[in-house]
Order: C-alpha cells, then structure tokens, then sequence
C-alpha cells in the first residue's frame, strides 16, 4: 500500500535533510530573498517517488546513497536549466546517478 506524506520548508538545511538517496551539503543561495521549499514523499513497497520544489537559485554538492539509484528530471517546461557538474540538464533531459556518486549542482531560478 502506498503512502503519501508532503512538508514545507523555510529553512533550507532541514529541507535538503528531507530529501531522500540523496543527501547536500554546502549549499548557498546565489539569490536575495525569503527560501521557501515543498517536498512530497510518495512510498511503494520497493519504490520511492519525491517532488520538490525550491524558490531561490542555489549551488551546492550532492552524495548519493550507495543504496539507491535515483533518477531525477525537471517537471516544469518554464524552469531554467540545472548545471549538473557542468554539464546543462534541460527540462527535455533526465539524470540517472549512479550509487556513491557525488556531483555539483547550480540552479539559476526557482524550480520543481
């Protein structure tokens, strides 16, 4: 049976803690403003699904679990591309890491 769980974020440590086979750290805003973020968990029995949601540009460093092998795509056609270790993923694109891996992300904008 599937589980669904959605929380909001003023402060953006606790919202990267949330984010699930994948954890960040160093992450600053590039960006003046209030943070907001959403996060919603959807669980199966051997299948996670997450959505979030960011208001204000940002960079930092990601780790993925050695358990999982996430995937990860933008949601939004009008959102701005990521830089993913330097490399551009627009919305068209979708990001397979592989377990252990670690990269940097820059974001320019609000994105889901």
């Amino acid at each position: 049976m599937a589980s669904v769980s959605t929380r909001s974020f003023n402060d953006p440590d606790e919202y990267f803690s949330g984010i699930r086979a994948m954890k960040g750290s160093g992450f600053l805003s590039s960006e003046r403003g209030v943070f907001g973020a959403e996060l919603t968990h959807v669980n199966f029995s051997r299948l996670w699904i997450q959505s979030g949601s960011e208001t204000l540009a940002r960079s930092g460093h990601i780790t993925v679990d050695r358990d999982r092998r996430p995937i990860a795509f933008l949601t939004e056609e009008s959102t701005r591309p990521i830089v993913v270790s330097g490399e551009e993923m627009p919305t068209e694109h979708i990001a397979f890491y592989s377990p252990g891996a670690t990269e940097y992300q820059i974001t320019s904008g609000s994105f889901r």
